[in-house]
């Protein structure tokens, strides 16, 4: 099991869709739908989603994580619309806002699946994972996007949640055989005086883990 509690793209500063490779993350213009704001990125719940406004071949979801953001090691793409898509996705980072000769630290390519994207070793060059920071230390990685390129045509992408995190894997297993698959559901019947009864759903197929961690 691996715990990532912190997100340090809860610190951003500025957060937009844009579509022009040098575009200024914090003065140009947010492409976003009104009614799916980037905000929805980094809420902490997948089924909000963020969108622009229109379909383009290439976008970007580019963030300032502003100077207090915690380092990160690792990255998940939730709660998308690319399953069964041909893209390439990639992460990249820079020391300015307008991503001049910026530095690729993960990439997708091919069909994507329908799940969450992960990545545990982020790095910029050589074999070895990195971990990125905000401060002084080479590389910068203040700014930060996702650049989606659809193989052919346009599509209007779809994120949920976006997640750079520092990743503390656990020294034991789950404490139960299968519990890595375990799930909840929470319903309520309301049974109307007709007879007919309703079912309403608060929460399906909700992951339900108990692991040792001392």
């Amino acid at each position: 099991p691996v715990l990532i509690g912190s997100n340090a793209v809860e610190s951003a500063d500025h957060a937009k869709w844009l579509t022009g490779a040098t575009d200024n993350v914090t003065s140009a213009t947010d492409l976003a739908n009104a009614d799916f704001p980037t905000t929805r990125a980094y809420d902490r719940f997948l089924h909000s989603v963020t969108k622009p406004g229109s379909a383009a071949g290439t976008y970007y979801l580019a963030f300032d994580l502003s100077s207090s953001a915690p380092d990160y090691d690792c990255a998940i793409i939730a709660g998308h619309n690319f399953g069964g898509v041909q893209l390439t996705l990639t992460i990249e980072i820079s020391d300015t806002a307008t991503f001049g000769s910026p530095l690729t630290i993960a990439t997708w390519t091919g069909t994507q699946p329908s799940t969450r994207l992960v990545k545990f070793d982020l790095k910029h060059t050589g074999s070895d994972p990195m971990r990125y920071t905000v401060d002084s230390t080479t590389p910068i990685a203040q700014y930060v996007r996702i650049k989606i390129v659809k193989s052919s045509g346009t599509m209007t992408p779809e994120i949920g949640e976006f997640w750079l995190g520092r990743r503390r894997h656990l020294p034991y297993k789950f404490d139960n055989t299968l519990d890595d698959k375990r799930t909840e559901s929470r319903v309520a019947d309301f049974e109307a005086r007709s007879g007919v009864t309703t079912r309403y759903t608060f929460n399906k197929g909700q992951a339900k883990r108990t692991g040792t961690t001392l």
